[in-house]
């Protein structure tokens, strides 16, 4: 065993530019392995904190619980975290948002965001009371310890109805929760259980218990529990959500399973190539050794001591280069929340089990040739593989340099393709990226079409009308009088409802949520849009005819293209369809039935949200007269370039007067959006470049091996009178050929690919397929220059021997 391993060792350190570039290839490859990980996993993490600030990190909650149940579930084994929750009432007095009061235990608010104390004590006596800052402000409350807080509260549902107000002291200021303030609208406070018990009677109170729950089979264990305290299933609520989040989503694993493949395979293509050629070169020691009395299996533990050798120098370097390169690149990457990195040694683990076997799988073919080579084919060997099988071809006309070289790629087809598949990857992944990077570019473009935007916060309320009107006459007087200004368009905007059963048997037969199944309504976003925005929406039609007067004049309503997240396919209405629209609100009560008279492909004014139903478009006049309603959603407003800085300050102080009123401005928005596409574009450029130079180390291995494997052949072509330049010229055709196999293979495949995915992908399909002809002239450029390069410094290192020496080359 011990004279394998020093044969091995010794066998490295004779083939040291082969070894160093398996080992920059498995650190390259475990280097992405590991970032793939990293990245999916910092991704899941982020998705799981931002779920848990919105449902908590616990399992299950379990509602209307008695004091004796509540003691049974602290002490049951199978749950950890228990935690108390007693609801007061709520407070909607500061429109649009509300206040819930409650009591929940210490552990509780240690645990979740929104109820962690920032500052101050929990609720110990009966009048103390802890609430976030923005919303003592709100109040008009200083955020202070000890100031008084007044506060009413209400409760009702079918059982029962209870109101109360109270005086109380600020013991605690808790942590300002984004998302409680900025999509939930609301504010939490937390009163003392002594509080509770004095005020609410015992019947009236919603006494809840929260845990975690050990084992894997999370909620199945918190049903088995919940039965054996003597709760129904309606008294039960398992965080599905929160649950579900904890394991890698489809939208997280699908990509990186996929990126991952495609590393695996560029990796053994390189190192299986190296190795191919290296025993190729070694046929005579390998019947040596069998001549004297090595085994196969020896012969076998041979190659692979030497790979795994390799990959035990590799594997570390990439695995901390991955780390290194996931800090660079996760800041580039441009979501709604800020990422950070997270790790875990699962991740160490997993990416070097990879490697190692990624490594394995590229030994295995060339151990076996390698074992089954005899003395006899050893000593007979001359480097050249002859079939005896293919019969001998007739030269077709004079032997040409062009010629020569194609038959010289094709002399170890194994290799050759092996190389072209390796570089190909490289652009067929730039192509597929840049090309759904400049959809999803456009795509967001097109969201924004004005200069600036003055929004009523009621827009942003998700279906919550809060009552304001921010953009009245006197606004939109004062807005028109601004100098600069060359058009303002009238968008208005509400949430309405339909039954209709074939929007209802669509969603129920697409969307596979319990919390759909029994959808008895859907919400549909109806549009009042002006003259202006109703010529531009022609420009998308797809069914019908677009009038403005019949819009204005009669029950007509133009529909986008509809299934159940509003993309472009799947529509269950067609032009002439009658539906019932009507608003809930019980203080407008409205039921009408309209008829399509167009359908269109994309909505103009997109909100910057999409709803679970369709969309409907009326004219901005029939709007107000169907909804009684003539408050106006939006302004978007557009100038002359040479007015920008005075339009911006206007409008900006317009919406500092009126906190209801969002300032918007297209092109602050383009900026933040041109650098958040640029970290997209460095941080994907990183990842491909890394895959790209595992391709190129493959092609400067297959390119020198073929080179100095042709030494003699070279030098005895010379010797009979071909110059130097033809010399030169037959590599750099080689070299040509070699990059124009690659790049029809990338330019082909890569634009299939891409519109393939442009076919399943909806964000795109508003923006149009375009041919990416950028891309392609990158990769085009990229990989002649690459074989240029290699060609060259191939071509010199060959010229450092004189035409004898390579002569007598293998002799």
């Amino acid at each position: 065993m011990n004279s394998l391993s020093n044969l091995s060792r010794k066998n490295l350190k004779v083939n040291k530019l082969k070894n160093v570039l398996v080992i920059i290839a498995i650190m390259l490859s475990t280097c992405l392995i590991a970032t793939i990980g990293i990245l999916s996993y910092s991704i899941q993490q982020m998705e799981v904190k931002q779920i848990a600030a919105q449902t908590g990190d616990l399992h299950v909650e379990y509602e209307n619980v008695s004091e004796k149940q509540i003691e049974m579930l602290k002490n049951n084994k199978k749950l950890t975290s228990v935690n108390e929750y007693i609801g007061l009432g709520f407070n909607s007095k500061y429109i649009p948002y509300s206040i819930e009061m409650c009591y929940v235990d210490k552990s509780t608010g240690d645990a979740t965001d929104y109820f962690r104390l920032k500052e101050g004590k929990w609720p110990e006596k009966e009048n103390d009371i802890a609430m976030p800052k923005w919303m003592l402000e709100k109040m008009g409350v200083k955020p202070k310890i000890g100031e008084k807080v007044n506060l009413s509260y209400s409760q009702e549902n079918n059982e029962y109805k209870y109101e109360g107000k109270g005086e109380f002291v600020l013991c605690g200021i808790l942590e300002d929760s984004e998302l409680m303030r900025t999509e939930l609208y609301k504010a939490i406070a937390v009163v003392s259980k002594n509080y509770i018990l004095k005020n609410v009677k015992s019947e009236y109170r919603f006494n809840q218990v929260t845990a975690k729950v050990k084992g894997r089979n999370i909620s199945n264990t918190a049903y088995e529990v919940g039965h054996s305290v003597g709760l129904s299933d309606k008294n039960i609520s398992v965080n599905k959500m929160y649950i579900n989040a904890l394991g890698l989503s489809k939208d997280v694993l699908i990509p990186a399973g996929i990126a991952g493949v495609v590393v695996v395979l560029a990796t053994v293509l390189v190192i299986y190539n190296i190795f191919y050629i290296s025993i190729k070169e070694r046929i005579t020691q390998f019947g040596l050794l069998s001549a004297l009395g090595a085994t196969k299996k020896q012969i076998k533990r041979i190659i692979f001591r030497e790979g795994l050798m390799l990959a035990l120098i590799g594997i570390p370097g990439g695995i901390i280069l991955g780390h290194l390169l996931s800090l660079l690149i996760i800041p580039l990457i441009p979501l709604n929340v800020k990422l950070t990195l997270e790790t875990s040694p699962y991740i160490v683990i997993l990416s070097a089990f990879v490697s190692l076997v990624t490594v394995a799988i590229s030994l295995r073919k060339p151990s076996k040739i390698a074992a089954k080579v005899s003395p006899i084919e050893a000593i007979r060997y001359s480097g050249v593989e002859l079939n005896s099988k293919k019969k001998e071809r007739k030269s077709k006309g004079i032997i040409t340099l062009r010629r020569l070289a194609y038959l010289n790629l094709w002399r170890s087809k194994k290799r050759t393709i092996t190389t072209i598949v390796s570089m190909s990857l490289t652009g067929i992944l730039f192509i597929v990226f840049f090309s759904m990077f400049s959809s999803l570019k456009n795509n967001q473009d097109n969201h924004v079409t004005s200069d600036f935007e003055l929004t009523s916060s009621r827009l942003t309320l998700h279906g919550r009308d809060d009552g304001s009107d921010p953009l009245n006459k006197y606004v939109l007087s004062k807005v028109k009088a601004i100098k600069g200004i060359e058009k303002i368009n009238i968008l208005k905007h509400e949430q309405l409802f339909t039954a209709d059963k074939r929007i209802l048997n669509k969603v129920n037969n697409e969307v596979k949520s319990d919390d759909t199944k029994n959808f008895s309504y859907i919400n549909c976003d109806f549009f009042g849009f002006d003259d202006s925005m109703l010529e531009e929406l022609k420009n998308n039609l797809l069914q019908g005819e677009i009038s403005k007067e019949s819009l204005k004049n009669k029950d007509e309503v133009v529909m986008v293209n509809y299934n159940k997240d509003n993309h472009t396919t799947g529509n269950p209405l067609k032009v002439g369809d009658k539906i019932t629209l009507e608003d809930k609100n019980e203080n407008n009560s409205i039921k009408r039935e309209f008829t399509i008279s167009a359908i269109v492909s994309y909505n103009t004014r997109w909100l910057g949200y999409i709803a679970v139903g369709p969309q409907f478009i009326t004219h901005e006049a029939a709007y107000s007269k169907i909804l009684n309603d003539n408050r106006i959603g939006k302004l978007c407003i557009d100038i002359n370039n040479e007015s920008y800085s005075n339009v911006k300050k206007s409008l900006e102080s317009i919406s500092k007067e009126n906190d209801n009123a969002i300032f918007f401005d297209r092109k602050e928005y383009k900026q933040k959006q041109d650098l958040e596409y640029k970290g997209m574009g460095l941080a994907a450029v990183s990842l491909i470049s890394i895959i790209g130079l595992i391709g190129i180390l493959n092609s400067i291995n297959t390119m020198f091996t073929s080179i100095m494997a042709r030494k003699k052949e070279f030098g005895m072509m010379e010797a009979v009178g071909l110059s130097s330049t033809q010399l030169r010229k037959l590599l750099q055709i080689e070299g040509l050929y070699y990059s124009g196999i690659s790049i029809i293979v990338s330019v082909i495949l890569g634009i299939s690919l891409s519109y393939v995915l442009y076919l399943n992908m909806e964000f795109a399909k508003s923006s149009g397929y375009k041919l990416p002809f950028m891309p392609v002239i990158l990769v085009v450029m990229a990989l002649v220059c690459i074989q240029g390069v290699i060609t060259y410094i191939g071509e010199r290192s060959l010229r450092k021997e004189s035409v004898i020496d390579r002569v007598r080359y293998n002799e």
